[in-house]
Formats: C-alpha cells, structure tokens, sequence
C-alpha cells in the first residue's frame, strides 16, 4: 500500500464528506469576460453540438421519459468522495443500459482539456455536474492514468471557483491515484485550510515532508501554504510549518523563497516574538539564502518601520525610499508604495495615498497594475468617496494599459455607493444586479458577474436580517468549517442556541482562529446571551492577538453599565441607593477616559458618552461628546452623522432644548453633514415629543412654545435636506450604472480591436509563408 493510500485512509477518517442533497455549489472565481473570438465562439459551438448529439444518441435508444430521468440534475450525494456508496438497483440498471450510448471518458477528458486551455472553469464545472452519476462506470472502463486526468482537470477548475468542499472530495479521490502531479498537492494544503480543518491540514502536510517522492514539493507549495497562515495570523501554525519544513532533512535542497521568509517575518513582527525572530534569522539555511540581503527583506523592514512610527511624515518616507531603492530591484519598487498605500489606508490619511500614488505614476521604472490601483480604490470605498472613486477609474484606471474591469473594481463601486448613500442600500444592490444580468453577454460566461451578484445579494440579505440571533449566527458560520457551520445552521432550526455556542467555541479552542472583526461580533452576540462563552471568547481573543483595540475594553464597560442600570431598574432600588450606584459606574468611566485619553478615537468617546447616558448621566455625556468632537474627520460624513445623532439625544436627555435647537440649526447648515437617515428623522420627533411630556431644569429666555416651533421648522429643513440626498443618491445611481456599462463596452472594443489586430498579424504571417 502506498503512502498516498494510507493517507486517504487517514482523510477519510478524520473528513467523511457527504454533502446533502440540496447542496450547490457557487462559483466564486471569475476572470474577466470573454473576447467573443472565434476560437472560442468555435468551441462553445461543438460543445453545444456535442451535448445535442450525446442527448440524440440517448433520445435513440430510450424512450422520452428515461432521457427526462437522465436529464435531471444530478444529486449533491454523488460527489466523488461517495464512489463506492451503494446505488440502489434501478439507477445501476440504467447506467448499465447508458455505458454504451452516453459520453465516454476519452471524449469527456479531451473537452475538459479544451476548456482548461480556455480558462473556461464554469463550464468545466457544470460538466462535471452533468456527468458525475456515470463517473464509478467510466472509472472501471478505462485506464487510470485517464481517469487521473479527468480528476486534476476538474479539481483546478473546482479550485479555481473556490468551491472547497468539492475540492476536498475530489482530491481525496486524487490521491488514492500514484504519480501526482507536481501542484496537486498545494491545492490540497490550501483546500484543507480553507475549510479549516487544522487537523487534517497539519496531518497532511507532516506525511509530505516525510515523503516527498510520493507528494511532489516545491517551494511554492510551502508559499501557497504559508500564505494561508498568514492570512488568519496564526503564528504558532506558522512556526511549525516554517520550521519543519527547515529542519526536513528530505527538503535541504528545496530552499524557500523569500516572499515565503517575509511572510513569516512580518508574522514575528507582528506578535513581538523577539525570540523568534532570532532564532528564525540565525537558522542556518535562512543564513544561507541570502534573505538578510534580498529585497523581501527591505519590504518586511519598511513595513515595520511604517508600523511602529519611525516614519512619521511624507518627507521622511520619501527619504527611505529613496536610500532602499539605490539597491532595491526596479520589479519591486511598487511593493514599497503599495506598502506607503496600506498604511495610508490604516490611518486614514489621504496624503500618504496621494504621494504613493504620484510617486508611483511619475516612477518610469514601475508598471502600474490592477493589483496597484484596487489598493489606491480602497481608500475612497472605506471613506464613501463614490464620485472620487469614479474619477479614478475613468482618469487613472481605464487608461492604463493592461487594466481591464473584473470583479473587484465592481464590488468597490458597489461598497462605496451603498457607504455613501446607506438610505439606499436595497435600490443600489437591485440597480447593480440588474446592470449585471443584462450585461452578461458582454462578459466572459457571466462568471465575475455571477460573483458580484452573489455577494451582493448575500450582503442584502445580512444587512436585512441583521437583528435576528440566528441569522447573525448564520451570517458568521461561514467563518468556520462545513461541518460546523452545518450543525449551527441545524441548532438554530430546532432552536438550541446553547448547542450552537458549543460547536463555535469548540471550534474556536482548536481550529484555526478566525479574524479579529469575526471574534469581535461573537463577543457582542455572546455579551446578550452567555456570559461564560463571551469570557472564553475574550480570553481567546487576546491569546491570538497581540493588540487588541480600545473597542474590547469599552464593550465590556458597556456592558457592566448596562447590568448595574437593570439591575436597579429590576429591584426598585431606593433614590440614595441608585444614586450611589451609579456614580460607582460612572466613576470608572470616567477613569477610563483619563487613564487612556492618549489613545482614544472619536468613536471611542461617542460610545462613552453613550455609556453615561445608560448611567443617567447626561453632564458627563456631554463631557464626552465635546471631548469626541475634537477627534473627528471634519470631512467625513459618517463622522458628522454619528455625532450629530449621539449629541441629539444627549441634549435631549439633558432637557436643554436650547443646545437641541441650536445643534440641529448647525446640522442643516452644515454641507459636510450630507448622510440623513429616516432613522434620524423618526430619532428627532421622538425627542420633540419627549420635550413636550417633561419639565424643563431652567428658565429660557424666549417662550416654550417659540422653542418648540423653531425646532418644527428646523426637522422640516432636515427633512427637505433628506429627499434632497436621496434624489442625489439615485443621480448618482444612474452615473455610476452609465460608468458601469460603458466601460464594459470600452474594453470590449479593445479586446475585440486586439483580438482582430492579432488574427490579423497571424494572417500576415502566413502569407509571407
């Protein structure tokens, strides 16, 4: 029995996948849309003619209501990985009747072949969905090294789509095979991850090391894996891999690369390891790749440079750059501004995107690339900068040689203008759905199409199920593997929260750790119901991260806050008692805001001022907020609609209707402060109506009814400034569907322009033959 076989035996073991019947599986890989050649309107006529032809042939044979059965979609439970369940009787009876008559293995694979050099991956994919029942006959009928290459053909395109579950079953099937083929195996790593199997994934990638002749390696195969860790910023899961794959004796002559170093480098950096990051300098192979001298080092030292704040101003970053490039490869200088562009986008500082941006356009060396520009687009989507961004695509990226529309220039438009305009959240996702399916014929077998409708409707509908528990916990299942993702989804079906939080926090003890926003979530969900689990998920929270955000710390004050305050709503406590309570609570908040001052947000202090207002407090919250407000983006209109929002409700429970009408005067006067929500608007009448129902502490100086009727006519202003931004939305909404559609056809006409120039040269070329 060869390795690969006693793995399988261990895969199976540890994973038996057996998805259920309803199962679909999405594509989620697209490349950009087709060039409408005639090589490939060629093919997808013979695949047509070939599939009429094989129906034709079945239609000869069977009677009507067999070639019906036979067309039918075939079931999720036939995935490769449940060859050898038992069929019943009927369905065996009629593949053996089919054998002769249906597609023959031969045939099937030279069509896969086509289409892999086609990039035709959705098409793959729904072939194999058309002809899986029939597979365990082929498999007996025909040689193994043809049924070898149906099953890696079917597996990279499967990978390509980043559909994991089949991935995983197909290569569990694979690897039963001898002679794998060199790259199978990274696919295998990555999959394993990707549907967070820890266990399996480390089992798997020990048995390669130990026996690299059966599963060929190379170092990408440790880069692809590696690269994965790093993603979910596991660094103990990092050490064992680098290490081990350093210290195999079988592997002394496959040196990683140095993109594979720096990884673990910036990793190292990351966590403060200073002990590791000297025993990972000083290993003698890493002495040995000259990684201290390579340019993946220079890029790990400028990251952390730029992290740790050596590099404080536009003129000091220059100067770095300037001194690393005298020995840095021209090939690798956009890492370094792409670099300057991430931490720009960190802090939120417009310049340093603006002077990577200019110093890499104006850099005759540097090639700009999609890759570059999505960079540059992230920015403007994280602030709402819809017309900005569309600026930047039409000025910087449509004329840029190389760059085409694919999926995530979509995705970031589609972002900024739901950040921007959020009252119009469901208009923007039908409009961009709609665009999209109308547009598919323009676009490579609709596949990035597909994906950008898929992942907007998937948004909508969390967006609009948000306040339901178990969608919230359905909605972060994703963030963990199938199996438990399943039994979360099947515990909130029969309504057994408590089981769904176990199957999350066992996962979360000893899988891979998800990402600090996923943890964050389950805190807040855990706060409202269990306080055991929201400790075990804090706990894990700071085990994994070295830093963790000011935010935590600020939940958990809000939430001994809110229990202090229903504990004595609860109880009926006396005047003196409540009194003293809270001043109690209200005293560490105020120590809070003292002790951490230096490092508190804006939003941080919107949300202790929200605090004080649960303790009663409104003095302090008003503290709070004018603190808050010297820390806010001017020019951001999310900013202006948080502290408008917070400082309304503020001065309403502090009874001042003078600040209120003053406040709300400067919000309608205000054209940095365009967001307005309904919300907003009902948010105001509740408060005009809580002035009315209670007593005023003081004495004004004009008449209650004149405050009263200037704040009627200050909620009309504001409600005229709320339809005026909502047309202003659907303006927009046409600009950016007009934008949309007529990129599209731009580079279909240069495609088609290239594609008929280079027949063209080829014809040319011929001749002169």
């Amino acid at each position: 029995m060869n390795p690969a076989t006693r793995f399988y035996g261990l895969l199976e073991c540890l994973r038996p996948i057996r998805p259920k019947e309803s199962c679909i599986y999405q594509v989620l890989c697209f490349r950009r849309y087709n060039s409408h050649n005639c090589l490939e309107q060629k093919y997808r006529n013979s695949l047509k003619s070939w599939n009429q032809a094989k129906l034709s042939e079945v239609d000869s044979i069977h009677d009507p209501a067999e070639v019906r059965t036979l067309a039918k979609p075939v079931s999720a439970t036939a995935v490769l990985g449940t060859f050898d369940s038992a069929a019943d009787a009927e369905k065996l009876k009629m593949q053996n009747e089919i054998r002769s008559a249906f597609a023959s293995l031969p045939r099937l694979v030279k069509d896969l072949s086509e289409l892999e050099s086609l990039e035709r991956y959705h098409d793959i994919h729904q072939l194999f969905k058309t002809h899986k029942s029939i597979l365990p006959t082929l498999k007996k009928d025909f040689s193994i090294d043809l049924y070898s290459a149906f099953l890696r053909i079917v597996l990279k395109a499967e990978f390509a789509l980043r559909n994991y579950v089949v991935c995983e079953s197909l290569f569990s099937e694979y690897i039963k095979i001898p002679n794998i083929e060199p790259g199978i195996v990274d696919i295998g790593l990555v999959t394993f991850l990707k549907n967070r199997n820890l266990p399996l994934a480390k089992e798997f990638y020990v048995q390669i090391l130990k026996d690299p002749d059966t599963f060929p390696l190379s170092p990408r195969t440790l880069h692809v894996f590696a690269l994965e860790v790093f993603k979910v910023s596991d660094l103990a899961l990092m050490k064992q891999v680098i290490f081990s794959w350093l210290d195999s004796p079988q592997l002394s002559s496959l040196t990683p690369l140095s993109e594979t170093f720096s990884l673990f480098h910036q990793l190292l950096f990351k966590y403060d390891d200073i002990d590791g990051i000297s025993r990972f300098l000083t290993h003698p192979r890493v002495l040995a790749s000259g990684y201290e001298t390579s340019d993946d080092f220079a890029l790990c030292s400028f990251h952390q440079s730029l992290l740790i704040g050596e590099l404080g101003s536009v003129e000091e970053i220059d100067e770095y750059l300037q001194k690393v490039f005298e020995t840095t490869q021209n090939s690798r200088r956009l890492n370094f501004y792409m670099e300057v562009i991430e931490f720009g986008i960190s802090k939120n500082k417009f310049s340093l995107v603006r002077f990577a941006t200019a110093k890499a356009q104006n850099d005759a060396s540097v090639e700009l690339t999609d890759e570059f520009h999505i960079r540059v687009c992230r920015y403007f989507v994280k602030n709402g900068l819809l017309n900005a961004l569309v600026q930047y695509l039409t000025r910087i990226v449509i004329k840029s040689s190389g760059c085409h529309i694919n999926h995530v220039y979509v995705e970031q438009l589609w972002c900024c203008a739901v950040k921007k305009y959020p009252i119009l959240f469901k208009e923007f996702t039908n409009d961009f759905c709609l665009l999209l399916d109308q547009e598919k014929a323009n676009i490579s077998q609709s596949e990035w199409g597909h994906l950008v409708s898929d992942k907007i409707r998937i948004s909508s509908f969390k967006v609009e199920n948000s306040k339901r528990a178990s969608n919230k916990y359905a909605a972060l299942s994703s963030h963990f593997s199938p199996e438990c993702a399943k039994a979360i989804q099947e515990a909130f079906v029969s309504g057994d929260a408590t089981s769904a939080r176990t199957k999350m926090l066992s996962e979360l003890q000893h899988g891979i750790k998800p990402s600090f926003a996923v943890l964050y979530l389950l805190l807040k969900f855990f706060m409202e119901e269990s306080l055991e689990a929201a400790r075990i998920v804090d706990q894990i929270m700071r085990e994994t991260y070295p830093k963790i955000p000011i935010k935590v710390d600020i939940l958990w004050l809000k939430y001994n806050a809110i229990r202090s305050a229903n504990f004595m709503d609860r109880n009926s406590v006396v005047p003196a008692v409540e009194l003293e309570a809270s001043q109690i609570e209200i005293t560490k908040v105020k120590d809070f805001e003292r002790e951490r001052r230096m490092h508190l947000n804006f939003q941080n202090y919107m949300q202790l001022s929200s605090i004080s207002l649960v303790l009663r407090d409104a003095k302090t919250a008003v503290h709070m907020l004018e603190r808050g407000k010297k820390r806010m983006d001017p020019s951001n209109e999310r900013d202006w609609y948080i502290y408008y929002s917070s400082a309304l409700k503020v001065h309403t429970r502090a009874r001042d209707p003078v600040k209120f009408l003053l406040l709300l005067r400067e919000w309608n006067n205000n054209d940095s402060a365009q967001l307005i929500t309904r919300d907003s608007l009902r948010s105001c009448k509740g408060f005009v109506k809580y002035f009315a129902k209670h007593a005023w502490p003081y004495e004004q100086t004009i008449t209650r009814r004149d405050i009263m009727a200037q704040i009627d006519r200050e909620l009309d202003a504001l409600l005229a400034r709320y339809v005026n931004y909502k047309f202003q939305g659907l303006n927009d909404m046409r600009m950016v569907s007009h934008f949309l559609r007529d990129w599209i056809s731009t580079d279909l006409r240069s495609e088609l322009y290239c594609t008929s120039g280079q027949s063209l040269d080829d014809g040319r070329k011929l001749s002169k033959k």
